[in-house]
C-alpha cells in the first residue's frame, strides 16, 4: 500500500489542516513496516530500512497543530461533524492495522488473491489517494495487481470518507469483534514511544553484528592460514612416506633378491656335497688322510703326558749316546754332551738345559 504521507496531500477531499487520521495511520503503517523489517533475516539491511520507518514516525509526530484561523474555518461545519470525521478516521485507521496485523483463524484476511483482500486495496487507495488517476492499468502489474487496480478504478469518485465506512462496514462483516481487539490510537502511541529504545537497541544489534563479522573474518583468515600450513604439512608428510614407501620397496626388493641367490646357492652346495659324498667315501687318499690324523691324534695325545715326554727323550739321549760311544768326538764336546744329558736326566729339565747350554754347573739340592 502506498504511504498515508503521501494520501494526506493527494486526496482531493481532505482537509488543508492534518488531522488525527494522519498522524494515526501513518503510524500504523509505518509500524507495519517496522515488524516487517524486524522479520527480515538480513540484520543490516533491516536496521538501514528502520531507519526510513522511524523517519516517517517522527515526521507524522511532528505535524503542525491546527491554528486558530483553521479552527475557525472547521467550526463553520459544526462540532458534530468535526467530531464524526475524526471518528471515522480513527475507526478506519484501527481497521487498517488490524488488517494489516492479522494473523488469526480468518485466512480470507491473509490471502492476497481474496475478493475482500482485494475490497480491502480499493478502498484504502480511494481513501488515502482518492479516485483512480489512470483509466489503464500501468504496466509491469501483475494478474493479482490488475484486479486490485480494477476494483480501485471501479469505485469511480467515491468520497474519502464514504471508503472508510465502506472498509469499516467490510471488515465488521468479516470480523464481529475486531475493536475489541486492537485500540489503534493507544496502541500506535505506546508503539511510538517504545521506538526510540527499539532503534538503541538495533543500534546495539547492528554494532554487536558488526563485531560479530569482523570476528568471523578474522576466524575465516586464521583458519584459512592453519588449512594451507596443515595441507602443506600434510604434502611434505605425504611425500617423504612415498620417498620411505619407495626405499622399503627397494630394499625389500633387495632383500628378496639375496634370499634368492643364498637359497640357489645352497642348494648348489647341497647337490654337489651330494655328488662329492660317494667319491669322498671311495677315495684311498681320503682315507689314508683320515687315518694319518688320528694317528697323529693319539701321538700328540701321548706327547702330552709328561712321563711319555721323558721316556722318548731318555730313549734318544740313550741312542745318542751309543752313537758318541762308537764314534770318537772331541774331548770338549763329549763333556758338554755328558753336561747335557746329566741336565736332562735331572728333575729340572728346563733349567739344567740352560745351564748346560751356558757352561754352567747345575744347581745342587
Amino acid at each position: 500500500m502506498p504511504s498515508l504521507m503521501r494520501s494526506s496531500s493527494s486526496a482531493p477531499s481532505a482537509s488543508a489542516v492534518p488531522s488525527a487520521f494522519g498522524s494515526v495511520a501513518s503510524q500504523a503503517a509505518a509500524i507495519n513496516a517496522f515488524r516487517s523489517r524486524l522479520r527480515s533475516p538480513s540484520p543490516a539491511s533491516s536496521i538501514a530500512e528502520t531507519e526510513d520507518d522511524l523517519d516517517l514516525l517522527s515526521a507524522a509526530a511532528m505535524l503542525p497543530p491546527v491554528s486558530p484561523a483553521q479552527t475557525g474555518a472547521h467550526h463553520a461545519h459544526g462540532h458534530s461533524a468535526c467530531d464524526s470525521c475524526s471518528a471515522l478516521e480513527t475507526e478506519f485507521a484501527a481497521a487498517v492495522l488490524f488488517v494489516e496485523t492479522y494473523n488469526g483463524p480468518h485466512r480470507i484476511l491473509t490471502q492476497e488473491n481474496s475478493t475482500p483482500k482485494k475490497d480491502f486495496y480499493a478502498f484504502y487507495q480511494q481513501a488515502t489517494v482518492g479516485p483512480c488517476p489512470n483509466a489503464a492499468p500501468p504496466p509491469g502489474l501483475t494478474k493479482i495487481e490488475t484486479s486490485k487496480w480494477e476494483k480501485w478504478r471501479n469505485l469511480g469518485q467515491m468520497t474519502r470518507h464514504e471508503a472508510m465506512k465502506r472498509y469499516t462496514t467490510a471488515l465488521d462483516n468479516l470480523v464481529d469483534d475486531w475493536r475489541r481487539s486492537a485500540n489503534s490510537k493507544r496502541r500506535s502511541t505506546s508503539m511510538f514511544e517504545r521506538l526510540p529504545r527499539i532503534y538503541d537497541e538495533l543500534g546495539e544489534l547492528q554494532d554487536r553484528v558488526e563485531e560479530e563479522t569482523k570476528k568471523r573474518e578474522e576466524l575465516e583468515v586464521h583458519l584459512l592460514n592453519f588449512t594451507r600450513e596443515y595441507r602443506a604439512m600434510v604434502a611434505r608428510e605425504m611425500e617423504q612416506v612415498d620417498q620411505m614407501r619407495g626405499h622399503l620397496t627397494s630394499l625389500v626388493k633387495t632383500l628378496e633378491d639375496d634370499v634368492t641367490s643364498h637359497h640357489n646357492e645352497l642348494q648348489r652346495v647341497s647337490q654337489r656335497q651330494l655328488e662329492m659324498l660317494p667319491l669322498v667315501e671311495g677315495s684311498v687318499f681320503l682315507a689314508f688322510e683320515t687315518r694319518s690324523r688320528q694317528v697323529y691324534q693319539i701321538l700328540q695325545g701321548w706327547i702330552r703326558n709328561k712321563t711319555f715326554r721323558r721316556v722318548i727323550v731318555c730313549l734318544v739321549l740313550f741312542r745318542l749316546w751309543n752313537f758318541i760311544r762308537s764314534r770318537r768326538m772331541p774331548q770338549f764336546v763329549a763333556q758338554l754332551l755328558i753336561r747335557w744329558l746329566a741336565a736332562m736326566s735331572s728333575l729340572d729339565a728346563p733349567n739344567s738345559i740352560s745351564a748346560a747350554s751356558s757352561g754352567q754347573q747345575p744347581p745342587q739340592r
